[in-house]
C-alpha cells in the first residue's frame, strides 16, 4: 500500500501502470546487485507487478504536482532493497538510506 496523493509534488505518475519504470526500477537494483553479470531488459519486470490505488502517491490523479518525484523514488528502492535484503541477508547489503539531499 500507499499513502494517498499528496498536496507538494512527491507523487510519482505511474499511470496505474503495474510495471512502470519508476516503481521498479528498485526490483532491476537488487536483481543486478545479485549478479552483476544479468542481461538488464523489460523481461526481468514480467514476475513483478505493482498494485497502486488511483489517487495514490505512486498514482496521483490530475492536478496532482509531480516535479519532485525522483525523491519519492528513491525511498521507494531502499524500500524495495530493504525487503529484498530480508530475504536474503547474506547476499545483499543493508538498504540505502533513500534521499540523501
Amino acid at each position: 500500500g500507499s499513502d494517498p496523493q499528496l498536496g507538494s509534488s512527491l507523487n510519482v505518475p505511474s499511470g496505474g501502470d503495474p510495471r512502470h519504470t519508476m516503481l521498479l526500477v528498485g526490483v532491476y537494483y537488487v536483481l543486478y546487485t545479485l549478479n552483476p553479470k544479468i542481461l538488464l531488459n523489460t523481461g526481468l519486470a514480467r514476475p513483478f507487478i505493482c498494485i497502486t490505488p488511483q489517487g495514490s502517491v505512486l498514482n496521483p490523479v490530475h492536478p496532482a504536482a509531480v516535479g519532485m518525484r525522483s525523491l519519492t523514488c528513491a525511498r521507494l528502492r531502499s524500500v524495495i532493497f530493504g525487503a529484498f535484503s530480508q530475504v536474503v541477508p547474506e547476499r545483499l547489503p543493508a538498504a540505502p538510506a533513500g534521499n540523501n539531499c
